[in-house]
């Protein structure tokens, strides 16, 4: 129930969902789920489209900057939170995902995994109508005219920010093999959506596989290909890979739709020889 309830605020009014909560009887009840389930099926079909579309837009900004600011004036306001913690686990960057409002003013959700928002945000103030959230997940506001200075200006501030590391290690939910990483293990691995705080992304480990020769990408960022339709990405990791012939991996697991193509892209989070 809970996607349904949370899809009635995201989508059209959360009243809906209070009303199905204090129904005075399983009739009534019945009818708002319908109204609710409906709402969710809307928010479903929206988000994939929106995520499709984002992704297009953050890849070229990933291969370049240590942040990505994506920017669609139809992306719906009560999404672009989910759509910008996707792209988090995807590109493992900074995040800001951005739709129209009212008055030239433009919204935006912010998600971080290892670097303070507020900080980077605190960089970008002059050019912000407001802001405001924690180190994770924050929120902002500016002009339609400004979008690009802040895309600059948030741009800069990543490249300047140091990753928050505590020195722990990564602790991966289950060793596989790259046999096991198929299109049907990625289908199930959505039924343990949404993720976030409480619910972390599951990461995987591969040990003792050769890396084969790298391809190029502009930054920090490096890349392998693993296969017809799989590739494995590092975020920030040049100079980062140890000295070996083989090495432990874990990583996370997701799909990049980029231009009209679906691959299976592995996201490392830590590696060791």
């Amino acid at each position: 129930l809970a996607p349904l309830l949370n899809a009635a605020g995201r989508m059209q009014d959360a009243m809906d969902a209070v009303r199905f909560l204090l129904a005075d009887s399983p009739e009534q009840a019945l009818d708002t789920f319908r109204v609710l389930d409906k709402l969710n099926q809307k928010r479903r079909k929206k988000q994939v489209a929106m995520t499709q579309q984002a992704v297009k837009l953050a890849a070229p900004q990933a291969e370049q900057h240590q942040g990505l600011v994506v920017y669609k004036e139809e992306f719906h306001e009560g999404l672009i939170g989910i759509i910008a913690s996707r792209l988090v686990d995807q590109f493992a960057l900074p995040t800001i995902v951005v739709t129209k409002g009212t008055s030239g003013i433009l919204k935006s959700s912010c998600r971080s995994r290892n670097v303070n928002l507020l900080e980077l945000l605190q960089q970008c103030a002059g050019v912000l109508e407001k802001f405001g959230g924690h180190a994770n997940a924050a929120g902002c506001s500016f002009k339609e005219e400004n979008l690009e200075l802040f895309r600059e200006k948030f741009h800069q501030a990543c490249l300047q920010a140091a990753p928050a590391t505590d020195g722990k290690k990564v602790q991966a939910d289950l060793e596989v093999n790259l046999e096991m990483l198929n299109f049907e293990l990625l289908d199930r691995l959505k039924d343990l959506e949404p993720h976030g705080q409480a619910n972390r992304k599951p990461v995987f480990v591969v040990k003792n596989i050769p890396l084969p020769e790298t391809i190029p990408m502009q930054g920090k960022h490096l890349k392998w290909g693993l296969g017809a339709d799989m590739e494995m990405v590092y975020w920030n990791g040049a100079g980062r890979v140890p000295e070996g012939e083989v090495f432990d991996i874990a990583f996370t697991l997701s799909t990049n739709n980029f231009r009209g193509k679906e691959t299976r892209q592995l996201t490392i989070q830590a590696i060791s020889s």
